[in-house]
């Protein structure tokens, strides 16, 4: 009885806003809306969940393919991985980098001398 009651009401709901959004469509016209991104995420997710059919029986401000569109882009903007990535090119590795300054003080120290005998802090980077 009162799962009946909950059903009309919620019948009578639907009913009213669908009629409420073909008078606001009458009011605007031809013209074109203009939605903020929050809008368009809101409506995408909402949509989603009507469903296609269900959009179209409801009479939307904008077509259930762009709704459903909205949806899409906010689908691969989540797993475009723009959120994971950073600034600039990735850190080097601690052990590339101290290989790097040890060739560079070889190479400073071949240009001075014709032969040399690195000193022994660097010769233990060589030494795993």
């Amino acid at each position: 009885m009162v799962a009946g009651w909950l059903q009309r009401e919620q019948s009578a709901v639907i009913e009213y806003l669908k009629e409420e959004n073909k008078v606001l469509r009458e009011q605007l016209g031809g013209k074109r809306l203009r939605f903020t991104d929050a809008q368009r995420r809101r409506l995408a997710r909402r949509g989603k969940l009507v469903g296609r059919r269900g959009l179209q029986e409801l009479g939307c401000i904008v077509t259930p393919d762009t709704i459903l569109r909205w949806y899409k882009q906010l689908v691969a903007k989540k797993y475009d991985g723009s959120q994971r990535r950073g600034l600039g090119r990735p850190r080097t590795a601690s052990d590339v980098r101290s290989l790097v300054v040890v060739n560079a003080h070889l190479k400073s120290c071949q240009k001075r001398s014709f032969r040399i005998d690195p000193p022994l802090s660097l010769m233990s980077v060589f030494a795993h």
